[in-house]
């Protein structure tokens, strides 16, 4: 019985009696509109619920499903599917799926199908931040036969810190830029510094970095605005009580605005920042951060190579400590507006892959990122098959 995981974009797939969603980024839902019709959609209820809001899919071609509970889907031939988190975007999760093995053969056009008692089990990562959560997983502590991976950063150049290291540093970084006393404080009789008026801007796509801008807001002590409505809109959905109260639609009311990634520059920055203080917010310092895991690569030791030696190779593999002093403003700074670069990933950086592989062993594993050439996949196998059992 064909099950399939994030493939909407081809429409009805014969025979296929469940189509899986890991989580609410356009990459993996493309395909899925109002007009669709060709299946029940399996997901966890976060992302049903955006699925119904953004997408206007009719609910009645969703089943949402309960995080880490063993699901019996329907008419499969008793396969049974659990969520788990993906420690990626709000909503996202891993698929496990267990049920009994089934071979398709294929002779003079008729497709014949076999099957044994041996319980096999299948785990899609979809898109996901490797931690140890995963491993320590109860449902994952038995044998894993295949595991279809979220390669983004399958290459050792992708040494990114830990995300909560990352979070800390920019948090930092605002509390540093906190006025000191001066000597001409003291003679003009000013008991403080003048006060410090800044805005931050935080790049993000439809969703996620939800943990990033939370963290600044609670820095600083301010409300969070969504420059587009539909991303207010979006965070309203999540199962986040917590930031629901941290939003607002008045941007004057808001020291920790969110904007798109991939619009911020200087000028388009520089613009913003005269728009408002044209409406009367005081700005005296602007920080406008770019999470990406792009934006970090290994710039030190040479990049180490495929090896047996799996202590040797993790420790040459493993981040370095991120701080504030790692936090580099881009050239096009200035002293009142600052663009910052943050290797704030949710995906898993190389490092994190291979501890859980190690830590897995599963029989097969197979890339579902980078796969569209043949070095790419050359590449990738040579690190994959160090997981072999």
């Amino acid at each position: 019985m064909p099950l399939s995981v994030d493939a909407f974009r081809y429409g009805s797939i014969e025979g296929c009696e469940g189509y899986f969603l890991t989580h609410f980024h356009s990459d993996h839902y493309a395909g899925l509109s109002s007009r669709w019709k060709h299946g029940l959609i399996y997901c966890s209820e976060e992302t049903a619920r955006l699925v119904t809001k953004r997408l206007k899919v009719d609910p009645a071609w969703l089943r949402p499903l309960p995080m880490n509970e063993p699901q019996l889907i329907p008419r499969s031939g008793g396969v049974y599917v659990t969520c788990l988190d993906a420690n990626h975007c709000p909503g996202a999760c891993l698929f496990l799926f267990e049920g009994p093995q089934t071979v398709f053969l294929h002779q003079n056009a008729a497709f014949n199908r076999t099957s044994s008692n041996r319980l096999v089990r299948y785990l899609h990562c979809g898109d996901f931040r490797a931690c140890p959560a995963h491993t320590a997983h109860p449902a994952l502590q038995k044998p894993v036969d295949i595991v279809y991976l979220d390669t983004t950063y399958l290459h050792p150049k992708y040494n990114f810190p830990a995300q909560p290291q990352v979070v800390q540093a920019c948090a930092d970084m605002l509390m540093k830029s906190t006025p000191r006393k001066t000597l001409s404080d003291f003679w003009q009789r000013r008991s403080d510094p003048e006060p410090l008026e800044q805005l931050v801007l935080v790049g993000t796509y439809s969703l996620g970095k939800e943990r990033l801008v939370k963290q600044l807001a609670q820095t600083l002590n301010t409300s969070v605005f969504c420059a587009h409505v539909t991303r207010h809109e979006t965070l309203l959905e999540l199962d986040d009580t917590e930031l629901h109260a941290m939003l607002t639609r008045q941007p004057l009311e808001a020291r920790v605005h969110v904007v798109s990634l991939h619009w911020i520059s200087y000028e388009s920055v520089a613009a913003y920042v005269q728009a408002l203080q044209r409406q009367g917010m005081r700005i005296t310092l602007t920080t406008a951060f770019r999470p990406t895991g792009w934006t970090f690569q290994r710039t030190t030791a040479p990049a180490p190579m495929p090896s047996r030696q799996i202590e040797a190779l993790l420790k040459a593999s493993q981040p370095p400590e991120f701080t504030t002093s790692n936090l580099v403003c881009a050239p096009a700074s200035t002293p009142s507006l600052r663009l910052v670069n943050v290797p704030y990933s949710e995906h898993s950086s190389f490092y994190e892959l291979m501890v859980f592989l190690l830590t897995l062993h599963p029989l097969r594993v197979i890339p579902t990122v980078n796969v569209g050439s043949a070095p790419s996949r050359t590449r990738m196998k040579a690190w994959l098959d160090l997981s072999d059992r």
